[in-house]
């Protein structure tokens, strides 16, 4: 996902996860990425991976111009999205979240808030394709996942900073009306 930050030389760092790698070696008081280089290499490759999903995340809540994906078609791109999520209910488990609660242990890690958002995405679904609503959503079996994104809305970043579905789901409408009015009008 791509972002954008100026370091304190004026040049700008133009994606998200580089952008957090700056800023944890800029600001070294509260590190999020793990003293363990091994441990961070793994991290990365999570949140690679995961990342991965979104190929097939976008299809299922965007408007893509030219493109229009029949329900059917978003319900097998879920099909992928949950193949996805229960690779990371493994590795939640593995890491004992439902004690520890976050990937990083008894406290927040770089992974965890890299690969967060494409769970807040997730949860929003059933709010943005209303009409297939329930089927939309994380499984009740991935309790450890389930617990993680309620350990990840009590951290005051999250809580300041992050959506409610309804609010993605609005804010998602908004920008899909802008896109297709633009695509109407200069396309």
């Amino acid at each position: 996902s791509s972002g954008s930050t100026q370091s304190t030389g004026g040049e700008a760092i133009p994606e998200s996860l580089i952008v957090c790698d700056y800023l944890d070696e800029v600001y070294s008081e509260d590190k999020l990425h793990p003293a363990d280089a091994l441990q961070k290499a793994r991290d990365r490759v999570l949140v690679e991976t995961q990342g991965q999903m979104l190929s097939s995340l976008y299809p299922i809540f965007g408007k893509i111009p030219g493109k229009i994906f029949s329900n059917d078609e978003k319900l097998e791109k879920f099909q992928i999205v949950l193949k996805y999520i229960g690779d990371f209910e493994k590795e939640l488990k593995k890491r004992d979240v439902q004690n520890n609660g976050f990937l990083g242990g008894t406290t927040v890690c770089m992974a965890d808030y890299m690969i967060f958002p494409f769970y807040e995405r997730i949860v929003a679904l059933p709010h943005i394709v209303a009409e297939l609503g329930d089927a939309l959503r994380i499984p009740s079996e991935m309790e450890a996942v389930r617990h993680w994104m309620r350990c990840m809305r009590e951290l005051g970043p999250v809580q300041k900073y992050g959506l409610s579905p309804e609010c993605l789901a609005k804010a998602l409408l908004v920008y899909q009306r802008r896109v297709l009015f633009f695509f109407f009008f200069f396309f």
